[in-house]
């Protein structure tokens, strides 16, 4: 094949790709831009997730293919956790839910556009970052794309509606700037222009809006771009497995020594058979073996795996890491015991809440883990989707903040913490708004009139926190956990203090 004909297959390849992706992307472009702009905690979230998997699901079938199995799973998790974005306020929450949303749509699109039936967890977290730096690489691909389609379609209708299209978005900057200067120069014509774009858009925000927008319509582009001409080529590459001899030998020496650490745990800390070294609490205790704990058994997670995938079938071998199995869940016993002893004696926060569902997911997985080490076809990838999954939407609407102020403001009261310092109502303040029927709650409980209320502090420095402000959040910014403390809570007088 010469350069020319090369070229020109090239071209033919732009062509097509242009037909087939740019106006679901723009029009994907725009419904992003408006739901999300500036507004990642609303009720505009679900109409975003599903826009973006209708996207992928139209351009899939519009090839002449079918979403595979699995895929319908998939897009209700996204969906489900998509809700948690306007049902929580809770920062740590929000970023994990897209994070989230973030790998379940890329294995979606990954999914149906390669062959991933041989995929272990491993190749899939690989291929998702390659998909990731392999579609930035494709940043070029609109123009060249735009250019090789408008060449062949010079003077023909599509060209004209590509025009008008093009026309429209180079008009709406020209339209703001002029309405904003016209604006100025009428008081009449400006309070009508004002009116219209308050909601809509704001002259200072236009740069941001263009950046989204262009955002937008490269990412889903380049993205699905690099999906439907890459994707298809992606291979698994054979693995050859090594003599078990060498692993049993070292497995089994670690085996040994969790054993003996596991009678420990059993003896010590879930029977309480030996007493404590001098000076140290149970509380020091707990907070001390944790962290090790949590990380080797991760660790023990990652080498099961790796040695299932990488060392050739063996009974004993297996039996091994059974053994192994069995020690890490003692351990993950151990670190969910110790840090139940911690918050009973320094009382909850998101980060202690957040390890216990942690420990949770981790004794699911190795469940499955079990599973592949007594059946080798096993496959441990959709398990390991289908857990994170199912253990993620429970936490993502928990309410995490208005459980952790129940119980602290139940403990303050009480007197139970080990020391004064522990007694700190504004941590209280630093939560989200999802802690404010807790809140309201504990006043009404301790008899607390409204005017005492709002004249506390750090119910004060709560409310400034939070921007309770008792008014409607909005439509396009509508906020479950905003609108039922903008509701509930009574508002200070004045928040000049804390400024």
């Amino acid at each position: 094949m010469d350069n020319m004909e090369q070229e020109q297959m090239i071209e033919t390849d732009g062509i097509r790709n242009f037909a087939h992706l740019a106006l679901p992307c723009a029009v994907y472009t725009l419904i992003f831009t408006f739901c999300m702009y500036k507004n990642w905690a609303a009720i505009t979230a679900p109409i975003w997730i599903a826009s973006l998997i209708g996207l992928v699901t139209y351009l899939i079938r519009s090839a002449g293919k079918e979403l595979k199995r699995g895929s319908m799973f998939l897009a209700g998790v996204m969906m489900i956790i998509s809700f948690s974005c306007f049902y929580t306020m809770n920062g740590a929450v929000l970023f994990t839910d897209y994070v989230a949303e973030f790998l379940l749509f890329v294995t979606f699109v990954l999914h149906n556009s390669a062959d991933d039936s041989g995929w272990d967890i491993a190749k899939l977290l690989s291929e998702i970052i390659s998909s990731v730096f392999s579609s930035i690489g494709k940043l070029g691909t609109p123009f060249s794309d735009g250019r090789s389609f408008f060449k062949l379609h010079a003077g023909s209708r599509k060209t004209k509606i590509g025009g008008v299209l093009v026309g429209i978005l180079a008009a709406f900057p020209i339209l703001i700037v002029l309405g904003l200067l016209l604006a100025s120069a009428d008081a009449v014509f400006e309070s009508i222009f004002s009116t219209f774009f308050e909601e809509v858009i704001k002259w200072q925000n236009i740069l941001g809006i263009l950046c989204m927008l262009a955002f937008g319509f490269f990412s889903s582009y380049c993205g699905m771009r690099y999906a439907q001409t890459n994707g298809p080529m992606i291979r698994v590459k054979e693995i050859k497995k090594s003599e078990p001899v060498t692993a049993i030998t070292i497995t089994s020496m670690v085996a040994a020594l969790y054993l003996v650490f596991s009678a420990v745990q059993m003896l010590f800390l879930f029977m309480r058979r030996f007493t404590l070294p001098d000076g140290m609490t149970y509380a020091e205790y707990a907070r001390q073996g944790f962290f090790q704990l949590l990380f080797v058994s991760i660790v023990n997670l990652i080498v099961v795996l790796m040695l299932k995938k990488h060392i050739e079938r063996s009974r004993g071998l297996n039996a091994v890491l059974l053994v192994i199995c069995g020690c890490t869940y003692i351990m993950i016993a151990s670190s969910a015991i110790r840090m139940i002893m911690y918050i009973k004696a320094y009382s909850l926060t998101f980060d202690r809440i957040s390890v216990l569902f942690a420990l949770f997911l981790l004794a699911v997985l190795f469940a499955g883990v079990i599973i592949l080490v007594l059946n080798d076809r096993f496959s441990f990838r959709p398990f390991c989707i289908a857990a994170v999954s199912l253990v993620y939407i429970p936490f993502a609407f928990l309410n995490a903040d208005k459980t952790i102020a129940s119980y602290n403001l139940r403990l303050y009261d009480s007197n139970q913490l080990v020391n004064d310092y522990g007694r700190d109502y504004y941590y209280i303040s630093s939560l989200s708004s999802d802690a404010a029927p807790a809140i309201l709650d504990y006043f009404e409980e301790k008899g607390i009139s409204e005017e005492e209320m709002i004249a506390t502090d750090w119910y004060i420095e709560y409310c400034y926190n939070n921007d309770i402000d008792g008014a409607f959040p909005g439509i396009r910014t509508y906020n479950i956990s905003k609108h039922i403390a903008n509701t509930i809570l009574p508002v200070p007088k004045d928040y000049g203090w804390t400024s």
